[in-house]
């Protein structure tokens, strides 16, 4: 049964598909079913399915729950899966595109996932530097790139500084 005889008699228009993939999601990622989630969050994706754009509408969307989940609720353990997720679906879009600033942006959602999900550092750099190289002019990844740099050289000041007071 439809519900949208209901909304507009009431004067209230039916959710939109992609308000009804949401709330879904949201719902199943408190119930740690972080498949589930996804399967509907790709419901709301607009682009041609399967393309490098649709993949990155996945990510995104799968990113926004991973960090959303556990603003909203107590539930935390789905994030990394709903992040594990996003990282494939970005892989899959690097895979489809030549276009360089595609790739560009793409490497630097991947670089902001290995960097706050998964907490690899090296990586991110790896992958804020790849998108620096296909568009040195992306602001992102060239300001995420030199912030890890920042970061390592600092870590390997102390750990100098350490090792020389023995």
């Amino acid at each position: 049964m439809s519900l949208a005889p209901v909304f507009l008699s009431a004067g209230i228009p039916a959710p939109s598909v992609e308000e009804t993939a949401i709330r879904n999601a949201r719902d199943l990622a408190r119930q740690h079913n972080a498949a589930g989630a996804e399967a509907q969050l790709v419901l709301a994706n607009d682009a041609q399915p399967n393309s490098a754009d649709w993949h990155v509408q996945a990510a995104q969307r799968l990113m926004w729950l991973a960090h959303d989940t556990p603003q909203q609720t107590a539930v935390t353990d789905v994030s990394p899966q709903l992040a594990a997720s996003a990282l494939q679906h970005l892989r899959q879009a690097d895979a489809l595109t030549q276009d360089a600033q595609k790739k560009a942006n793409i490497k630097t959602l991947i670089g902001l996932l290995q960097e706050r999900y998964f907490g690899d550092h090296a990586a991110a750099l790896a992958s804020y530097q790849a998108a620096v190289q296909l568009a040195p002019d992306h602001p992102q990844a060239k300001r995420r790139a030199d912030r890890l740099q920042r970061m390592e050289a600092h870590t390997a000041e102390k750990l100098q500084a350490k090792g020389g007071a023995r």
